[in-house]
């Protein structure tokens, strides 16, 4: 029995580790916040060690001038609208 109790707990465990996450607004856009992404140059020869008590050095991407714009708009304003029902926002070129 102790068996049984010990296996359905990992079963639980394991599908409430493997759930989607729902954001809740963490960005906090509203209409007409313009975003603007700048590209850089990904070819890192090294990335480091992984783990927790770990500085990261990024000094070596290299920036590009390619500047890509978007604006927050109203999701209706879209032609998606209808596959996100519940968007409050959407992001346009």
């Amino acid at each position: 029995m102790k068996n049984f109790f010990l296996l359905f707990f990992f079963i639980v465990a394991s599908a409430s580790a493997l759930s989607q996450p729902t954001l809740t607004g963490y960005e906090n856009f509203t209409e007409g916040t313009i975003i603007k992404y700048k590209m850089v140059n990904t070819e890192i020869s090294s990335l480091g060690e992984a783990g927790g008590n770990v500085t990261w050095n990024f000094s070596s991407l290299g920036s590009s001038n390619n500047v890509i714009t978007r604006e927050i708009v109203d999701p209706e304003s879209t032609s998606y609208s209808t596959f996100f029902p519940t968007a409050t926002v959407a992001e346009q070129n």
